[in-house]
């Protein structure tokens, strides 16, 4: 008797110990699974935050290029260099000429 009744008790003991190894396994994944949701989601607000850092740096770069001190200078130094570039060819044929 004493044999079954310990017989009987490890098979009671080894259901409960798969119980709750199934139900550490289940939380253990339902954990990860949470985590991998917390991780996925926090590397797309990264990639938000680094679109919109972008966004605005090629915006202030284009506000930059556009602003009218630039558009100034930038028409300035067209005209130097086709003003230079005029005199150099009429230098040039004077000194041919002579």
């Amino acid at each position: 008797m004493k044999i079954v009744s310990c017989t009987i008790g490890l098979i009671q003991v080894n259901g409960e110990l798969e119980s709750l190894r199934g139900q550490v396994e289940g939380d253990v994944k339902q954990q990860l699974d949470t985590q991998v949701a917390l991780q996925e989601e926090l590397l797309a607000m990264m990639r938000a935050e680094q679109a919109q850092r972008e966004a605005e740096k090629n915006a202030s770069f284009l506000n930059a290029l556009m602003s009218p001190i630039t558009l100034i200078i930038a028409t300035g130094l067209i005209t130097w260099v086709s003003l230079y570039g005029y005199l150099n060819v009429n230098l040039a044929m004077l000194n041919r000429l002579r």
